[in-house]
């Protein structure tokens, strides 16, 4: 099923962009990259690749 079937079968919606949660995923996901490469510095390869 493609995306245009998940909204028709009410599986997903249609939401107008909130820039407050963007900007707060951006922030997110650079502590988790930031996380990751630090991870990877320690020789942590699995905490790394769950932060990645």
């Amino acid at each position: 099923m493609d995306i245009e079937g998940c909204i028709r079968e009410g599986f997903l919606a249609r939401i107008k962009p909130d820039s407050e949660l963007v900007a707060k995923e951006f922030a997110e996901a650079d502590y988790d990259l930031k996380a990751a490469e630090k991870a990877w510095k320690d020789e942590d390869c699995k905490w790394c690749i769950v932060k990645s």
